[in-house]
């Protein structure tokens, strides 16, 4: 039984699985309870209210109001780091220092480059195993997509439109990380940021905030294939589409990855085929899956720190390089 220590008890450690409308396991701890080689032993939160109720809901005896001496103190296999962005570069230098080989950490992997190289430096001193949770990565409809571009049924990849709501940090996030998890890596942006002061909250993303706005992006890959990303935090409905446009036809991924639409295309004829393809195991159920198959039989790991500082790099471009508007 692989030990479990989680450091934040917020929705995304575990708050989220009592929402019915979420497909469940959702959480860090949802899914560390499914499994049937981990179990959570110990818990760290600042806030004594949140600890307590994540004690009691998850049934942790262990809980500490300072991470430090819970890293300390208990022997851990795995560390999953569900706090804000500002604090992850700090609990990740202290975690590297625990006998955990896996730290899952929250996305983005930080607030800057510099501190996601340290963390990333540390990790490979320590030879520890940083995941940042892009949860896509892990969503079967997002694998299969990735499978139907390598089959190369519809020919070469033209360009790649993404459509998502929220913040870049937030939700702008998962769109890079799938760009270049679907097209590779990225060589330019330009992009122009969305004008939301007036926009204070959002009913569908508990993580918004005005000062993470909406960016919109051309973006030019290194194959040479373009993409488009259009984001808003105007509209008053969750959305994350993809529509990936091929030689002869197109895939559509509609509805945060619930659908999958084929087009192909000859001459002026057109046969569509629509697939709803089972997320079962969950996305969360999938990466813990994966990192307990990895401590058992040392696979190798996507959705790394190193594929988060390179999506964490295309962020850091898109805010630069911005067209005025």
């Amino acid at each position: 039984m692989y030990k479990v220590g989680i450091i934040g008890c917020g929705r995304i450690a575990g708050g989220f699985e009592d929402e019915r409308k979420r497909e469940h396991p959702c959480t860090h701890a949802g899914a560390y309870k499914k499994n049937k080689f981990t179990k959570i032993v110990a818990i760290a939160d600042k806030n004594l209210k949140a600890l307590k109720k994540f004690s009691k809901r998850w049934k942790v005896q262990s809980i500490y109001q300072d991470y430090k001496k819970m890293l300390k103190k208990e022997k851990l296999d795995i560390i999953s780091v569900c706090t804000h962005e500002n604090t992850h570069s700090e609990i990740v230098l202290s975690a590297v220092k625990n006998k955990a080989e896996i730290i899952l950490c929250e996305k983005p992997i930080s607030k800057s480059i510099p501190e996601a190289k340290k963390m990333l430096r540390a990790c490979q001193h320590y030879k520890k195993k940083l995941l940042i949770n892009h949860t896509r990565s892990w969503h079967n409809s997002f694998l299969f997509a990735k499978k139907f571009i390598r089959s190369n049924k519809f020919g070469k990849i033209i360009s790649i439109d993404g459509s998502y709501t929220s913040g870049l940090e937030v939700m702008g996030t998962h769109m890079i990380d799938m760009f270049r998890f679907l097209g590779g890596e990225i060589k330019n942006v330009f992009s122009v940021v969305e004008k939301n002061k007036n926009i204070k909250k959002l009913s569908y993303s508990e993580n918004y905030s005005p000062k993470d706005p909406s960016y919109s992006s051309l973006i030019i890959f290194k194959n040479n294939s373009i993409g488009f990303l259009k984001g808003t935090s105007k509209k008053k409905y969750f959305v994350f589409d993809i529509d990936i446009s091929f030689q002869d036809g197109n895939l559509n991924i509609k509805n945060n990855g619930k659908t999958l639409i084929l087009n192909k295309k000859k001459g002026d004829k057109e046969f569509k085929k629509i697939l709803i393809i089972p997320q079962k195991p969950t996305m969360m159920e999938n990466l813990i899956n994966v990192m307990v198959q990895d401590l058992r039989k040392k696979k190798s790991l996507k959705s790394n720190a190193e594929d988060a500082l390179e999506t964490l790099k295309i962020i850091k471009k898109i805010k630069t390089n911005k067209i005025k508007n």
